[in-house]
């Protein structure tokens, strides 16, 4: 087994382009479908994707829609909103036959684009009391289904199904949101110092960082919500020499790596994909009320490099 360190050089090319479209080539006039078909609420932007467990009584699931129909938003009666409900053990409430909640085109005003647009803000408590839930009821990883309906002063109705899935994806239009119940940790929460301990061996036997390692946890920012981070040298103690790598991890129903599928190369690799530290088979449940201590469980060599599998590793920190 051979092992050496590799660098990557990676060439970003971007290209910009524009792009205009031939409607002679679909087979139903693009104008056709725009204008006089359907209603259609837009999610711009989402500001809030979660109900936060922490802090039931202000939970809100809550984005910014625009509407648009073949006549810019002006059809539209009202957006109603339904709901089902899934538990963490696979408990399910069916689908609310009435609305909780109805947003009446008033509630919408004109944009820069020049169609009507709102802020729309779901709230969990809302949510519960239509489907019969109490807060006892509730538990971290449970999810809530919301669909929402454009009813139209035509007597017309748009919901999940009426358009097709590139509608629904691609243009972001999906009258429906599955929003879990999550934690929105407090910025003091999960952060500092902490001891981490490797309690098995990782690829070759070698520890993941060293068996023993003091690092600071912070914040992700690419997720204030759930999301933190480290930084640490791989096989500090079995290799040497390597550049610290940043190991990204969310705390949600467990504590697991939040990077790619793929992993973080450490620099060290046998002529395949390299070593990389990243996700594992396994989790552990964070206790939200105390950050005194958690579980780490990352994959070691997660890209099956130099004919070694991926090895789950098990970390426990302390905090300092």
């Amino acid at each position: 087994m051979k092992l050496f360190k590799y660098s990557t050089i990676i060439v970003l090319l971007t290209f910009i382009s524009a792009c205009s479209v031939n409607e002679d080539k679909f087979p139903i006039p693009l104008d056709t479908v725009l204008n006089t078909n359907g209603a259609y609420l837009t999610v711009l932007n989402v500001e809030t994707a979660i109900f936060d467990i922490l802090d039931l009584d202000n939970a809100a699931y809550v984005f910014n829609g625009e509407i648009f129909d073949r006549e810019q938003g002006n059809l539209v009666q009202n957006v109603q909103f339904y709901a089902s409900y899934t538990s963490i053990d696979g408990a399910t409430l069916p689908e609310t036959s009435s609305p909780f909640k109805t947003l009446e085109r008033n509630a919408f005003t004109a944009g820069e684009s020049g169609l009507p647009q709102a802020r729309i803000e779901v709230r969990i408590l809302d949510v519960m009391a239509a489907l019969g839930l109490t807060a006892d009821d509730i538990s971290l990883g449970d999810r809530f289904n919301i669909r929402w309906v454009l009813n139209l002063t035509t007597g017309q109705s748009f919901t999940r199904g009426d358009a097709s899935p590139d509608a629904e994806g691609a243009f972001r239009t999906p009258y429906q949101a599955n929003v879990s119940v999550l934690a929105v940790l407090p910025p003091d929460l999960f952060v500092g110092s902490y001891q981490f301990e490797q309690m098995n061996g990782g690829v070759f036997g070698w520890w993941a960082f060293s068996q023993v390692f003091t690092t600071d946890v912070s914040i992700n920012p690419d997720n204030t919500a759930t999301g933190r981070l480290f930084t640490a040298e791989p096989y500090a103690q079995d290799w040497g020499g390597l550049a610290q790598i940043t190991v990204p991890f969310n705390i949600g129903v467990t504590i697991a790596w939040a990077g790619g599928s793929e992993g973080t190369g450490v620099g060290l690799g046998c002529g395949g994909p390299g070593l990389a530290i990243g996700p594992a088979t396994q989790g552990a449940s964070p206790d939200l009320s105390d950050d005194s201590a958690f579980t780490l469980w990352l994959g070691d060599n997660v890209r099956g490099d130099c004919g070694a599998p991926p090895v789950d590793v098990r970390l426990e920190a302390t905090k300092q």
